[in-house]
């Protein structure tokens, strides 16, 4: 992961089509899993972004922290984020420490381009500072 571009313009026009396969929806924003609910926005690639950092923290894939979910065949759209909240923070934190929980957590929200186009710029600096320069911090070390 290099470059921190985004992966596409925030106005692009995105595909509605129904997705329902398991794994795939748990990278996906709960807004854009199944049938999506709205058109693509940054803060998607945002919290894909923090859900694969839960993978590189953890050292285990999505399918391998959901298994159980995964065998009964329903995985709800809120179910990384529900778990974050319940024990996946602690387990983060546990492995890779505090910034790395706080990093994540920031990406999960999902919430910080929403709004107009000014909105947008001040949640592009705000994922720098909270997102960009941590994990550079780590970097270095």
């Amino acid at each position: 992961m290099t470059g921190w571009g985004l992966a596409r313009p925030a106005d692009d026009d995105t595909l509605q089509l129904a997705n329902y396969e398991i794994i795939p929806n748990l990278y996906r924003h709960p807004k854009r899993q199944g049938q999506p609910t709205i058109s693509f926005r940054n803060e998607h690639d945002v919290y894909a972004l923090g859900v694969v950092l839960i993978e590189i923290g953890l050292w285990q894939t999505v399918d391998q922290i959901f298994v159980t979910e995964i065998q009964k065949g329903h995985v709800p759209s809120t179910c990384v984020t529900k778990w974050w909240k319940r024990t996946g923070a602690a387990e983060v934190q546990c492995q890779i420490g505090e910034a790395f929980v706080e990093v994540v957590g920031y990406c999960l929200k999902g919430n910080k381009f929403l709004g107009k186009r000014e909105d947008q710029a001040q949640g592009l600096i705000d994922m720098r500072d909270h997102v960009i320069d941590v994990l550079a911090q780590g970097i270095e070390l």
